[in-house]
Parts: structure tokens; C-alpha cells; sequence
């Protein structure tokens, strides 16, 4: 009876120990303006479609590679 009681209590006790929400969490982290910042930028129409072998793709080639240093 005593091991019945210590598993339903562990049982019991179990979902309170488990790990935080990742949604929680990633929602918490990425916001708007974070996301919106480099698609703003890598759309806009000075960019002119970022055309290979054009000035632009440097310039985005470039921004892109910069995110990825910070990061």
C-alpha cells in the first residue's frame, strides 16, 4: 500500500517539475521589431531586387554576414 501511495504521489508531483513552455519562451525572445528590422531593410526598394552581380547583393550580402558576426 506504502508503494502504492509513493508512486501516485510522485505521479502527482511529476508535471510540476517539468521544463518551462518553449513557445513561452521563443515568444518572450523574438519580438516584431527584431524580425521586422532585417526584412525591412532587405526589401526595401533601394535595393533594387538585389540583382546578381549588382552593387545591392554586396550590400546585403554584407548585412546578412553582419547579423550573423553579432550573433
Amino acid at each position: 500500500m506504502n508503494k502504492l501511495i509513493l508512486i501516485l504521489a510522485l505521479l502527482l508531483a511529476f508535471p510540476a517539475f517539468s521544463q518551462k513552455k518553449p513557445v513561452v519562451e521563443i515568444e518572450k525572445m523574438v519580438t516584431r521589431p527584431l524580425v521586422e528590422a532585417p526584412l525591412t531593410f532587405l526589401s526595401a526598394d533601394e535595393m533594387r531586387g538585389r540583382d546578381t552581380g549588382s552593387h545591392e547583393i554586396d550590400i546585403a550580402a554584407n548585412y546578412i554576414a553582419s547579423i550573423f558576426q553579432q550573433l
